[in-house]
């Protein structure tokens, strides 16, 4: 990763494949870099779709896995109060701004100083024990204030990249080299969409990203041919087509009114 940057998130700027390997991140491997390329042009989108359409008057904000605070930055810019936590981090790579506060913390241990309007998500779900999932979800749910919103994202099994690891999974159970097929490769979109509802969360809007298959990193050199950006922009604009058939799952939902915040 790319040392301390407070620029990469605080300018509303269109975010290149360049700009994102000159000022981000150009040590991944490829297959990483794309897919997390493509996330991060997703979250932003939904970022200021949340503050156009949907939760202008938010104010304080937490974002849970929050890892270098790319997203924390963003909103601090934006003039929130941001409380950033993850199990992991690394002081030198944080993206430092005055609103946002940074705790290393697990989550499902941690004690919030607050509740919040928004909350933000994005791949934790599935690294999260089984048995405590549900748990996980329910906190969540209970530090958004009314009418407060959630952002969040996970990996989809209804795609060429993650059905590509269930099948390698499966042949490793058969042959005794796994004793459980990752949860990576196991969750379809429709659960998330079910599960949410279950917690009384509106869906406002959901979908899936990165449909192409990308499996080898040996394909970067290939793919520079004809221009990694072009690739990209078309993997997004693909994605909006064939709903749920995206590597990344993605869903803003809000929290009724009626629900104690």
């Amino acid at each position: 990763m790319k040392g301390n940057d407070g620029d990469i998130i605080a300018r509303n700027k269109a975010l290149s494949w360049d700009y994102y390997l000159d000022k981000i991140n150009d040590t991944d491997s490829f297959i990483t870099r794309y897919y997390h390329y493509l996330r991060w042009k997703s979250v932003l989108d939904y970022i200021d779709f949340i503050f156009k359409n949907i939760k202008p008057d938010a104010k304080v904000a937490l974002d849970i896995g929050c890892n270098r605070g790319y997203y924390s930055a963003k909103l601090g810019c934006l003039g929130l109060t941001v409380d950033a936590v993850d199990l992991n981090l690394n002081s030198y790579q944080l993206i430092r701004n005055p609103n946002v506060t940074y705790f290393e913390e697990d989550f499902l241990n941690w004690v919030p100083p607050r509740k919040y309007d928004l909350i933000m998500t994005f791949e934790v779900y599935e690294h999260i024990p089984q048995n405590k999932r549900q748990m996980f979800i329910e906190k969540i749910v209970n530090l958004l204030n009314p009418s407060g919103v959630l952002l969040f994202s996970g990996p989809n099994c209804h795609s060429m990249y993650y059905g590509a690891g269930y099948v390698k999974d499966s042949i490793k159970k058969v042959f005794g080299c796994v004793d459980e097929i990752d949860w990576h490769y196991r969750i379809p979109c429709q659960y998330y969409n079910q599960m949410f509802a279950s917690q009384n969360l509106e869906i406002i809007n959901w979908y899936t990203n990165g449909v192409f298959p990308i499996f080898s990193n040996k394909l970067e050199k290939i793919l520079e041919i004809f221009s990694t950006q072009f690739i990209t922009d078309l993997d997004l604009s693909l994605s909006e087509i064939l709903k749920g058939f995206g590597a990344n799952y993605f869903a803003v939902l809000k929290k009724s009114d009626m629900l104690d915040g």
